[in-house]
This record gives C-alpha cells, sequence and structure tokens, in this order.
C-alpha cells in the first residue's frame, strides 16, 4: 500500500472511531432520533442516486469514462452487484412511471420493490404488451405491501406465470 492510500485508510479509520465514540456518548433517545435522522437522510440520498444515474444513463457519460455499462459504472461507485442493479431498475421505474417515484418518496414502496416491479414489467413485456393502465394497477397493488406479498402479487399479474421467477 503506498503512503497516500495509507495515509486515507488512517484518516477513515479515525473518522469511523469518532464516530463510535461520539454515539456512544449519546443518550437513548438521541441515539433513537439521530438513527432515525439519518435513516430520512439515507431515504433521501437514494432517490437522488437514482436520479444521478438517470442522468448519467443519459448522457452516456459511463461510457465516457470508460465503463462498457451503467451496471459496470454503478458498480464502481461502491455499490454491490445486487445493490447496483436494484438501483438501476428502481431508476428506470421512476422514470417511466411518476407514480412509481411518488411511491418511493412517500415510503409506500421501497427500493427492492421498484426493482422487483421492473424487472417484472420488463419480463411481462418481452411476450406481452402491458398498458400504462395495467404497470399502474400493478403498482398500485404493490403499495405499502411486505415482498412476500410483492411477489404474490406480481406472479398473480403475470400473464406466463409457470415461467414466472421472482428476482
Amino acid at each position: 500500500m503506498n503512503t497516500q492510500n495509507h495515509n486515507k485508510v488512517q484518516s477513515k479509520n479515525a473518522r469511523n472511531s469518532d464516530l463510535n465514540l461520539n454515539l456512544r456518548s449519546l443518550s437513548d433517545s438521541e441515539l433513537h432520533d439521530n438513527t432515525l435522522a439519518t435513516a430520512h437522510k439515507e431515504q433521501h440520498f437514494t432517490m437522488l442516486i437514482l436520479h444521478h444515474l438517470y442522468e448519467v444513463n443519459r448522457r452516456m457519460l459511463f461510457a465516457q469514462l470508460g465503463f462498457s455499462s451503467l451496471f459496470e459504472y454503478t458498480c464502481s461507485l461502491g455499490y454491490s452487484e445486487s445493490q447496483s442493479s436494484q438501483r438501476i431498475q428502481a431508476m428506470r421505474l421512476i422514470h417511466s412511471m411518476t407514480e412509481a417515484q411518488e411511491a418511493l418518496s412517500n415510503h409506500t414502496l421501497n427500493l427492492t420493490q421498484a426493482a422487483m416491479i421492473q424487472r417484472f414489467i420488463k419480463k411481462e413485456e418481452k411476450e406481452f404488451k402491458l398498458t400504462n393502465e395495467k404497470k399502474q394497477e400493478v403498482l398500485g397493488q404493490c403499495h405499502g405491501k411486505s415482498l412476500r406479498e410483492t411477489e404474490k402479487i406480481l406472479l398473480s399479474n403475470s400473464k406466463n406465470p409457470e415461467t414466472y421467477i421472482p428476482t
């Protein structure tokens, strides 16, 4: 490891140590309030990253930067393959259906569900054309549901349920 990278690692470790010490000094109530505020910030930043990825994709910036795909670019941001795939699928859904963006923003739909719905739509449209009304109906049925319930809803809406494999 070169000196510059070693210094970055040391600096990051020091910040993490300071953060742990700061958290330990909080009361239970303060810790809960900070955790809640941090979760809201994370949700806000997730929406922000989805919009950024859309623009990166629209401009084909990933290719200009030497990446073969938006997926490869997203992985380079530090996301795992699964996290990258979820964000890309959710990004596609919210930019094709404003209702999905609203649902993610008001927390009646989560990132995983949005990705599942987008994959469902993409798979179904390989064989059958889905109307916007049908897409909105499926989206609406998934509001406020668990992942297992969402899988069942997607399965029940599939035109070819015997080959439907939730992802």
